[in-house]
């Protein structure tokens, strides 16, 4: 290069550097990247997901015990429970459709997939709740509820399980308005007329949200719905799937099989978190675990999170180191 091309290069220089310089709104366009620039794009983040399928996520109450009707019923007492102030749309499915609405005569027992050829009129053999009365306990191996029917477990003072029903022309649900007290005698409620929508909404919570579990499927499908490719999922369960799925892009076959296992997974057995967890952290130690096919090659800046959807604490016994 001559003496000339030089000079004209340097021109050239100064007058793209002061452009810029008088010009600061147009300068701050160029935006400098923090990632390595060999990757074109981001690096999908891994979550893992843990449900818990113990047998208490079968149950319709939450929140401090109760024995009356109108603790079990009342949504501001049972937070579980319907409360007519909310809408219950229900679940999505892997392709991001909403499942159907469930009918007040003719609601599903259970809505997902599984469980929908069984229906109820719930203005004629409506259960209310399934409660459970239930006392703490401690043993070796971590703090926990009974739920069973067992007789003969120490350290337990009183144990019973059973349905609380609603026979027609009583009342479905209790609520508090403003202003009123909530510990008043029963014989003082008022009876509220529903309407039509009022009907569905009630049938869409009793097939989708009335227990644990139902809440935490529905919870989820929506959670997840707008998740896709630039994600990597794997699941596990507490009891029944104790490995977990393999872990790939959030899309097509794995996808489908994500919402497949979330609306069948059962509720059955004890709530092992800790060994849980322990297989989470198992699962981001595989080097397998940040393959990435579109680079070709391992990823150590890959984001790793773990998400445990659980209704209470451990119990059971811990095999991992």
């Amino acid at each position: 290069m001559n003496i000339i091309k030089k000079y004209h290069l340097l021109v050239i220089a100064v007058v793209v550097f002061f452009a810029g310089y008088a010009n600061p709104g147009k300068a701050s366009l160029l935006q400098l990247t923090h990632n390595p620039l060999f990757l074109d794009q981001s690096v999908p983040p891994a979550i893992a997901v843990t449900l818990d399928d113990s047998g208490s996520m079968f149950w319709s109450f939450m929140g401090p015990s109760g024995e009356s009707g109108t603790d079990f019923t009342d949504p501001t007492l049972n937070t579980l429970y319907f409360n007519p102030s909310i809408t219950y749309s229900p679940p999505l499915r892997a392709d991001g459709s909403q499942m159907p609405n469930s009918t007040a005569t003719a609601a599903w027992v259970d809505g997902y997939p599984n469980n929908m050829n069984d229906t109820v009129d719930l203005s004629q053999d409506y259960i209310a709740i399934r409660r459970i009365v239930y006392n703490r306990f401690n043993d070796n191996v971590g703090i926990g509820f009974v739920n069973t029917q067992e007789t003969a477990v120490a350290d337990i003072n009183a144990l019973h399980q059973n349905d609380h029903p609603n026979w027609p022309g009583t009342p479905a649900y209790y609520s508090v308005p403003d202003g009123f007290d909530a510990s008043g005698d029963a014989n003082s409620w008022a009876t509220v007329n529903v309407t039509g929508a009022d009907l569905a909404n009630f049938a869409n919570w009793y097939s989708y949200y009335n227990s644990r579990a139902k809440l935490s499927r529905a919870a989820i499908s929506r959670a997840f719905s707008g998740f896709g490719p630039n994600f990597k999922i794997a699941w596990q369960e507490l009891n029944r799937l104790t490995a977990f799925s393999p872990l790939a892009k959030f899309e097509t076959t794995h996808r489908a099989d994500f919402f497949n296992w979330l609306f069948r997974s059962p509720t059955a057995g004890r709530t092992p978190l800790r060994n849980a967890f322990h297989r989470a952290g198992e699962l981001f130690e595989l080097d397998a675990s940040y393959w990435s096919a579109d680079f070709n090659t391992n990823l150590s800046c890959q984001q790793n999170f773990h998400i445990a959807i659980s209704d209470g604490g451990w119990n059971g016994g811990f095999t991992g180191t």
